[in-house]
């Protein structure tokens, strides 16, 4: 019986470490995506409101963000990218100062 309880023991730790193996190749490329569109945010944001090509390429960050944030436990964040996203293809930037702020205090409750 010990030896079967030793057997399923190291099966789960192969289990785990197979598990592992796959998940962090995962988890690297969120947290660079995660850090690529929040750099983008700030950048666009820097001087003015983003507009024309700069937009464009905000609004692609944001739905790449808003994408995957829910795979990774990030539910809000995703939505707040969405919402962001939406407002910068149509041109809604009276309701960019909002967005921006939700999305960057959302981004700071869980640090990549």
């Amino acid at each position: 019986m010990a030896f079967m309880n030793d057997v399923n023991s190291m099966t789960g730790a192969a289990q785990t470490s197979e598990l592992n193996y796959r998940v962090t190749p995962l988890l690297e490329r969120w947290y660079h995506r995660r850090r690529e569109a929040l750099g983008a945010l700030d950048t666009a944001f820097r001087l003015n409101s983003p507009n024309g090509v700069a937009a464009e390429e905000l609004a692609s960050h944001m739905h790449k963000l808003s994408g995957t944030a829910g795979l990774f436990g990030e539910t809000e964040l995703g939505h707040a990218a969405a919402r962001l996203e939406r407002a910068l293809r149509e041109r809604d930037d009276g309701s960019y100062a909002a967005l921006v702020a939700e999305i960057r205090a959302l981004a700071r409750t869980r640090t990549a």
